[in-house]
């Protein structure tokens, strides 16, 4: 029989924010409850029960597989296969596009550049120039689709170079429709993709913020919802 003793929980349990947590509730912990400031209807504030009245009963998971390798016109053909066969599906039923960029691209250098040599088209696809971006979005409805662009360092260029395109096929700024990555903080610290201080990226962000806000209304303010709390910690730390 083995000597090891198991080590007994402690009674004193609390969440992973270090709020107590007692080991039953009863009505008792109800009193001064009040039904509609703390737990409030579906898709209504405090939200403790969805954003949405009916969640996901009325809007299914969105399928949305991120890719990107070659050339912008292997990539896609990629998400129009995914298409056909019911893959690249939004919450409203709509194609979604959600694009990689290669390692080059990501630290801003063009393809052709000694230092991109062997990895043109790796872990994402390369974009020089607003052309390349043709290929890569022919027969997508950018105004009623939903594109999703990972973006790390070049989020200026490339977004100005995503809008371009964009024209060219005869879209306004104001019919793109999508989100991206605009997040310095997850660049800076983690990925360690640094082609400014953190000050001048912060501006960067803040520009892209700005102009996305005012117009491009129907993208998300290019700022992935999740990375809105990682800014928080970027301006505390350069504060």
């Amino acid at each position: 029989m083995s000597d090891h003793k198991r080590e007994m929980r402690s009674n004193e349990l609390t969440t992973s924010s270090g709020i107590p947590l007692k080991s039953v509730y009863t009505p008792e912990d109800l009193e001064g409850w009040d039904y509609s400031k703390d737990l409030g209807m579906p898709g209504e504030f405090p939200y403790t029960r969805g954003v949405y009245p009916e969640m996901y009963r009325k809007f299914p998971w969105a399928i949305r597989q991120t890719m990107g390798y070659g050339s912008g016109g292997e990539t896609a053909q990629r998400w129009r296969d995914l298409l056909a066969t019911g893959g690249q599906i939004g919450y409203g039923g709509e194609p979604v596009n959600s694009i990689v960029f290669d390692g080059p691209t990501i630290w801003g250098y063009d393809s052709d550049s000694p230092k991109a040599a062997y990895q043109i088209g790796k872990i994402g696809v390369p974009i020089d120039h607003y052309e390349d971006f043709l290929p890569l979005l022919e027969g997508f409805p950018l105004d009623k689709g939903f594109t999703n662009l990972v973006i790390f360092n070049p989020s200026v260029p490339l977004l100005a170079m995503y809008i371009a395109a964009a024209k060219k096929r005869g879209y306004s700024v104001a019919d793109l429709r999508g989100s991206g990555n605009n997040d310095y903080f997850r660049t800076h610290i983690a990925l360690r993709v640094r082609l400014l201080d953190l000050k001048g990226q912060l501006r960067l962000c803040m520009d892209i913020l700005d102009y996305a806000i005012k117009n491009m209304r129907n993208s998300s303010a290019i700022l992935d919802r999740i990375n809105r709390i990682n800014m928080i910690f970027l301006i505390l730390l350069i504060s």
